[in-house]
């Protein structure tokens, strides 16, 4: 569960940054502390700043998927810990205007936190209508940023190597998780002919 000191947090206010958040956050966000207010966060949403806490875990599927905010323009989510690859649900953020046209994400902010694994493929639904992704300070991230020069983003301290098509993207995808099963693999084989040697030692030494 998502906690803070004192009061219970507010979904009118989005804005969560540093005030000592911790815990997960659940892929449905709930506040059953207060029956005066929306239960679920409201789809009109624009911005939600929950930089500088102590979150872990995955990253939610709040802007994705079956719990979508459609309207959403700017999700903060840098200096925490969370864990785990970036959603493939986040590639469905879709925000529009007044008149209901498309329109643009201005920042996709999930840098200094302990993300792994390649960026997905998917992110490149997002061609045209992100301005600025971070990605700073994830060791473990990898892969390639399937967007167009529309998009900027910074990636230092991580293993992505930068920008590329999404056919590009694919095939690193494809390539490091082949590298890490035959590394995986070859592992295993030297453990267990460590194991034979070490049990063909002990043989020799009984007689």
């Amino acid at each position: 569960m998502v906690r803070r000191q004192g009061d219970a947090l507010d979904y009118t206010d989005p804005n969560f940054a540093a005030c000592g958040i911790s815990g997960r956050i659940p892929q449905t966000w709930r506040n059953r502390t207060r029956k005066d207010v929306q239960t679920q966060l409201p789809g009109f949403l624009q911005l939600v700043d929950l930089s500088g806490n102590q979150l872990m875990g995955s990253l939610p599927d709040i802007i994705g998927g079956p719990n979508v905010i459609y309207n959403m323009r700017q999700l903060h989510l840098q200096h925490n810990k969370f864990t785990g690859r970036v959603p493939d649900a986040w590639s469905q953020l879709q925000p529009l205007d007044e008149r209901g046209n498309p329109d643009v994400i201005q920042t996709l902010n999930i840098r200094q936190n302990q993300l792994a694994g390649p960026l997905p493929v998917s992110l490149s639904n997002l061609e045209e209508k992100l301005n600025y992704l971070y990605l700073d300070g994830n060791a473990q991230l990898s892969g390639c940023v399937p967007l167009t020069p529309f998009t900027a983003f910074t990636y230092t301290g991580t293993q992505v190597v930068g920008r590329c098509s999404p056919s590009a993207a694919r095939d690193v995808m494809h390539k490091q998780q082949r590298d890490a099963f035959m590394l995986t693999l070859c592992n295993r084989w030297l453990l267990m002919w460590i194991q034979i040697c070490e049990e063909c030692c002990t043989m020799l030494c009984k007689r």
